[in-house]
This record gives structure tokens, sequence and C-alpha cells, in this order.
């Protein structure tokens, strides 16, 4: 951010983005950097029966730990929920809580978190996705390794 003029009613803010940004402009962002992590979002669409289906990764040499707010929807039900994912360098650990439904009932999906060769993979798969499918939303916070 670059600041120009002698007198803060008269400075003008000047913004340097990958995009062209206007008063009428919605911007977007692949995530914000903080000092000890990053914020992202993800979306995935479950569509067969029973398959995993890859929501989100992150690589283990950068990340060690991240916590996702997680939104399925399918057709009128809807669950949210918090999801903390954690590779102790071992193993990857998964604990879901704070799941509230919608009154017309829960998405039927379940989540599961596994490593291969350094990434770190959050997938959802669903006993009945062909009929409806589950969409998926999610917004990670991740902590640096």
């Amino acid at each position: 951010v670059i600041v120009a003029g002698s007198g803060v009613e008269s400075a003008s803010v000047v913004l340097s983005l990958p995009q062209d940004i206007a008063t009428t402009s919605t911007p977007t962002f692949a995530g914000v950097d903080l000092p000890e992590g990053r914020v992202t979002s993800a979306s995935a669409t479950v569509s067969a029966n029973n398959t995993a289906t890859t929501i989100d990764t992150f690589a283990v040499a950068s990340f060690t730990a991240a916590e996702y707010t997680v939104r399925a929807k399918q057709g009128t039900k809807m669950t949210t929920q918090k999801i903390l994912v954690m590779w102790d360098g071992t193993d990857v650990s998964l604990s879901e809580y704070s799941i509230m439904d919608a009154a017309t009932g829960a998405a039927n999906a379940t989540f599961t978190a596994t490593e291969s060769a350094g990434v770190v993979s959050l997938t959802a798969s669903s006993p009945d996705a062909a009929s409806t499918n589950v969409v998926i939303k999610a917004v990670r916070i991740a902590i640096d390794a």
C-alpha cells in the first residue's frame, strides 16, 4: 500500500495487486499469508457413491496443522462443522466438532484425511451422492511447519 500526498485529507491510496480493481470490482485472492500460516478456501462436489473426493491438500513441508470450516450441502440438507487436521511427522489425525445440521436434515458426508508423498489430503465421501450430489465448501486456516 502506497499513500501519496502531504496531508491525510488529500492523500490517495494505491493498491498494487495482480488484478485490476475499480470501485465496482470484487477482487478475489488465492489465499492470505500470515506470519505463521495461511488462509485459503476450497470447494468440491461429491457425485459418486462411496468414492473419496478431494476437497483440499497441503504439503507437510509447508504446514503441520489446519482447521477447516466446512459446509456440506445435499439438496436442502446441510451440515456445517469444524475439522482439525494434524500431521505429526508420521501420522495424520482428524477431529470433527461443532457440527450443526439444517432443520431439513444433515448432508450425508464423511470426511477423512490421509498423507501420501508429503501431501495431506482432506476428502469427503457419501453413500448416496449419485442420487443427490454433495457440494462441499471449506475455508482452511493452516499453521506453518
